[in-house]
């Protein structure tokens, strides 16, 4: 392994995504919405990671990408499961249960 596969390694084993869920009632429905940040191993934003959430449930996806702060956010979602998956340049895919 060269001297920069061994450091791309370290940061994808170290690659960050956090996330709060909230949920709300509109018309006798409840949804919820799921937010978060990618950061790198040095607490760095991720701009531009594409960000996948999978409902566990349904299998129905949707996708999108972090701003330049890294955030992302998704909104009126069922109440389920679901799993996120974060992908970018240089990095291994991070994938999360939420």
């Amino acid at each position: 392994m060269s001297g920069n596969a061994g450091r791309a390694l370290r940061v994808v084993s170290s690659c960050a995504v956090t996330f709060g869920i909230t949920a709300i009632a509109a018309f006798g429905q409840i949804t919820g919405g799921l937010r978060g940040a990618v950061s790198d191993p040095t607490g760095a934003a991720v701009p531009k990671a594409v960000v996948t959430l999978t409902s566990l449930d349904t299998k129905q996806a949707r996708t999108q990408s972090t701003n330049e702060s890294g955030e992302f956010s998704f909104e009126l979602l069922p109440i389920g499961n679901y799993e996120v998956k974060v992908e970018s340049a240089g990095f291994a895919a991070s994938i999360t249960r939420a």
